[in-house]
């Protein structure tokens, strides 16, 4: 069974993410040039990351080379029929779920695996045999795999349910001058939730890193401060609004639904599908400032945890210099970033 057109689209982001000068491998994430012969180290590989992964899906790309920033051509397809049963073959009494799908990027064509990970633990015979345990849970955090420690046990015994995933739709990042001689980063997006069960957010936990391609070390990345409130509605007179006063003055929003998202000075109350407004800005070094209007691409990177645990929503995005766009001049624009598309 191919992936979904939603996984299809973020795989296509991942890409030009890496291939921009970005690096996109985590806990359920592995770039591979090529697709190796299987083997008990790639079998405890990916033990390793379902277990991680506790309920999201895991993905492998292969085709694409983290380290060169680039997409290869293999001389071969990969021979998924006999490769697979050869790794499910270390996994003890369970079988895997994957589906793999080849995929047009705009660098070239990659062949995308993904793994479901629904089914925890995931235990994996150990081929030393004498000497050493005969079965091991592994467990992958960053891009290591080491043996699951007992607090990661026992994470796996918490319903952890389905992540939510997210989606900024229509992000436009801009660089101002203010104060004279200062610069500052400002993201404007749409925020939107697709749900299938309640989660929280909690804002304390946020996380929004920007970095300008070929102009900052990955050490200088932005780091922005977060806000999220509901739409406005100042025209639609029909539709259910609440009036809230802010500096003497009234604002229509949205009333919130209980089966979407909810804006709390906490943070985020994810109960369905569902999008907020999202505003979101930092004050850039004098450094970063010199060099902020040459960047051609900004990678930004979205961490949000849930209020218990590790596990959270990360999301990646590279907005491209929009040079079709004036600057707005009397405002002190030096450069404005938005998604690119194919």
């Amino acid at each position: 069974m191919p992936i979904d057109s939603r996984t299809e689209a973020r795989v296509i982001e991942l890409v030009d993410h890496v291939v921009a000068g970005g690096r996109c491998e985590d806990d359920t994430i592995d770039c591979k040039r090529q697709l190796d012969a299987a083997s008990p180290k790639q079998a405890r590989k990916i033990a390793g990351m379902l277990n991680a992964a506790r309920f999201r899906p895991t993905m492998w790309i292969i085709g694409l080379d983290e380290n060169a920033h680039q997409v290869i051509t293999p001389a071969d397809e990969p021979d998924l029929a006999n490769w697979l049963p050869q790794i499910q073959r270390h996994f003890e009494g369970i079988d895997l779920d994957m589906q793999s799908s080849r995929v047009h990027t705009n660098h070239g064509i990659v062949t995308v695996l993904q793994f479901d990970s629904s089914r925890p633990p995931y235990v994996i015979n150990n081929p030393d045999g004498a000497g050493s345990a005969s079965r091991e849970v592994p467990w992958r955090t960053g891009t290591s795999t080491k043996t699951a420690t007992r607090a990661q046990l026992l994470s796996l015994l918490v319903d952890a349910g389905e992540l939510p995933d997210v989606e900024l739709i229509s992000p436009t990042l801009t660089a101002q001058l203010y104060d004279r001689d200062k610069v500052r980063l400002d993201l404007q997006a749409d925020l939107y939730f697709y749900a299938n069960a309640p989660a929280v957010l909690p804002s304390h936990r946020w996380s929004l890193r920007a970095l300008a391609d070929d102009e900052w070390p990955d050490s200088e990345a932005a780091h922005l401060t977060m806000k999220f409130s509901p739409h406005a509605q100042p025209h639609a007179r029909d539709l259910p609004v609440t009036v809230v006063m802010r500096g003497g003055k009234s604002s229509n929003l949205e009333t919130p639904h209980p089966q979407g998202v909810t804006v709390r000075a906490s943070g985020l109350i994810v109960n369905g599908s569902d999008s907020v407004r999202m505003h979101a800005w930092a004050t850039l070094t004098d450094a970063q400032a010199r060099t902020v209007a040459d960047a051609p691409n900004f990678n930004l990177t979205l961490h949000m945890p849930l209020d218990r645990g590790e596990r959270a929503i990360t999301h990646r995005i590279t907005l491209r210099h929009n040079l079709s766009t004036p600057r707005d001049r009397e405002a002190g624009e030096l450069g404005r970033w938005s998604r690119a598309h194919p």
